[in-house]
């Protein structure tokens, strides 16, 4: 119940333009004059409301007969993303299961792009999202392509979200480790031409340390540690005990361990010292992957 003024406002996003949280009643109001109305809406929103809790669980039985749905919903889920919900909420009445599924695909991916990645207004996001759910709605749009092209102007182009990939520095504490996960777990797919990974399997391996000695200290200044560590160029997945084993080692040791690792990014560092240039370079690499990672289908 403490959701249901966001529910019902994604719910009139279906038909109106710009719903505040504030006029919530007074659209209610100006909508349903009688009885009929009145029960009609209340179906209405019991339909919807399984669709609104599912879409921010992956595990929900939602989506026990579509389980080819729940990575998409758990990328939105990690991304914080809920501007798409009036475009979802519309499509998932009116296109196909197999439609929806790539919708919910095209919506992960732009929303990877816009705000993780180039985080851009969300603002933005919201308006276009509420013309394409009352497109949907009015029948003026009927496949994911279509919405494709209406939200083609905040789907980043490929040469800026390079650009900002190349220079992406996420934190490994707290929240957002599970966002770095999940970015290091998609590079490492596409690297060793696999089609799943756990997650949960690998440690987070910061090669130039979060806690580095006094070596590394010779080679990095405090405000270059700062600025470097958390960079995803900086960053591999590796065996947990590999991880312990190397801690908070100088690179030349570290870089005897890395061929022995089954993690195809972690092997192919080879890199004859660990510097500023190095973190640069092979952050770019990664970027130039991601590029074709997290692309629309369309």
């Amino acid at each position: 119940m403490e959701k249901f003024p966001e529910f019902l406002r994604y719910y009139l996003s279906l038909k109106a333009t710009r719903v505040r949280r504030e006029r919530l009643f007074k659209l209610v109001r100006a909508s349903v004059k009688n009885a009929q109305q009145a029960f009609d809406l209340l179906d209405e929103l019991e339909n919807y409301s399984s669709l609104f809790i599912a879409l921010e669980n992956a595990n929900d039985e939602f989506w026990r007969d579509t389980p080819e749905n729940k990575y998409y919903i758990r990328e939105l889920a990690l991304f914080k993303v809920k501007q798409a919900y009036p475009t979802l909420f519309a499509a998932y009445s009116k296109f196909s299961p197999d439609n929806f599924t790539r919708l919910l695909k095209l919506v992960a991916v732009i929303s990877f792009r816009y705000t993780v990645v180039s985080g851009l207004n969300p603002n933005e996001l919201e308006s276009y999202y509420n013309q394409v759910a009352i497109a949907i709605n009015q029948g003026e749009i009927s496949t994911p392509k279509q919405v494709f092209e209406r939200l083609r102007p905040i789907y980043v182009s490929d040469q800026k979200f390079k650009q900002d990939f190349a220079l992406l520095s996420i934190s490994t504490k707290g929240q957002k480790k599970k966002l770095v996960r999940y970015i290091l777990g998609k590079l490492e797919m596409d690297a060793a031409n696999r089609t799943d990974i756990n997650e949960d399997s690998f440690s987070i391996e910061h090669i130039l340390p979060e806690s580095p000695n006094d070596a590394w200290r010779k080679h990095f200044s405090d405000n270059q540690i700062e600025e470097m560590v958390y960079r995803l160029g900086n960053l591999t997945p590796l065996e947990p005990n590999f991880n312990r084993e190397i801690g908070n080692e100088v690179y030349a040791l570290k870089q005897n361990k890395y061929p022995q690792s089954v993690y195809a990014l972690t092997k192919n560092i080879l890199a004859e010292a660990w510097t500023i240039d190095t973190i640069v370079q092979r952050q770019d690499d990664l970027a130039k992957r991601a590029v074709h990672i997290w692309r629309s289908d369309f």
